[in-house]
């Protein structure tokens, strides 16, 4: 079995690891969109805009940018619902459709929820 090398530099060990975070992060295909309890789009992060040919959305249901989102997306979003929405369907710009993981959190306002969106 192979062995580690040994570092005797230990700011060296914490530039690497930051380094290799960062890495993985950014490459991470993750949007992230704000909405209200009751689903109206509040913000949405450039990526996603992009990634998905979104142009004015704000205001607008997330549900209406879903295929097929009274399967997967609430009518109305509480604490209850917070956690795994589970897989829904985006439209993409370029014709098709983009699978993505929903996850529910708490938004930084009352009311508010942020849905982060993993492509994939």
């Amino acid at each position: 079995m192979a062995e580690f090398p040994q570092f005797n530099n230990a700011k060296l060990m914490i530039a690497a690891s930051i380094r290799h975070c960062r890495t993985a992060i950014e490459d991470l295909p993750v949007g992230q969109i704000v909405v209200d309890k009751e689903g109206n789009i509040i913000n949405v992060d450039a990526s996603t805009r992009e990634a998905l040919g979104f142009e004015n959305v704000d205001g607008m249901k997330v549900s209406a940018l879903l295929v097929d989102a009274e399967k997967v997306f609430p009518q109305k979003l509480s604490l209850a619902f917070v956690g795994d929405l589970g897989v829904a369907a985006f439209p993409s710009a370029k014709g098709g459709r983009l699978p993505a993981r929903i996850v529910c959190v708490p938004g930084a306002h009352r009311d508010t929820f942020l849905l982060s969106i993993v492509f994939g």
